[in-house]
């Protein structure tokens, strides 16, 4: 039975992701553990990514914007005094963009549901939370005080893990209101996400519970 489960690439992976956000809260204040926990996530990407053997083309970007995701988020996290901060965004929201939707055509393309793609659902939704994640980095970093925090972890500051947290209330229309857009950028990037997560359920969770129902034809 542990077999059946670890030959469905993305159910390692989705355990690896859910173990990550258990995880990071511990290891926030260590750089060396917040990058080292970056580095596993994004090799479990693209080892899941050739498991199902996504286009080779495909593949060969996901591994170029790995690369530089990992090099940009090392400088970022033991340089602290350079300005890497931006572009350690824009190469973690590129990845996680990409492998999101790489799932999501992986998802796509049969004509029936299986358990991987289902557990396929739930990762590439915690890759288009973390994707946004990146996005609102971008924002934050461009026009400090953009998001509004009732209690932020450092004064004056909001920081990874909150803006994280703030994607997946929003991806998942949660929104419980303790952090909040105050720039209008801020706002226009939450709405973009709020729809992606309306739309999300409505294509790919409705589609494979729509797989879900059906028989297969008869010979």
């Amino acid at each position: 039975m542990s077999l059946f489960w670890l030959r469905r690439p993305h159910v390692p992976l989705l355990v690896l992701l859910v173990l990550a956000v258990a995880i990071y809260p511990v290891i926030e204040a260590s750089s060396i553990g917040r990058w080292g926990l970056n580095v596993l996530v994004i090799v479990g990407i693209v080892l899941s990514l050739q498991r199902v053997h996504v286009p080779r083309h495909a593949l060969r970007a996901a591994i170029v914007l790995a690369l530089v995701a990992v090099v940009t988020a090392a400088m970022h996290a033991f340089d602290v005094t350079s300005r890497t901060d931006l572009l350690a965004a824009v190469a973690q929201t590129a990845f996680y963009t990409a492998a999101a939707l790489q799932m999501c055509s992986y998802m796509l393309r049969d004509a029936r549901a299986t358990v991987d793609e289902l557990f396929a659902a739930a990762t590439a939704f915690l890759l288009l939370a973390m994707a946004w994640t990146g996005v609102f980095w971008c924002i934050e970093f461009l026009h400090p005080g953009s998001f509004a925090v009732n209690l932020p972890a450092v004064a004056g500051q909001i920081s990874l893990w909150e803006l994280f947290y703030f994607s997946m209330t929003t991806l998942s229309t949660t929104g419980y209101g303790d952090i909040v857009p105050a720039a209008s950028s801020a706002r226009g990037a939450v709405i973009l996400e709020q729809f992606l997560g309306v739309l999300y359920v409505a294509l790919v969770i409705s589609r494979l519970a729509g797989f879900a129902g059906r028989r297969p034809a008869a010979p």
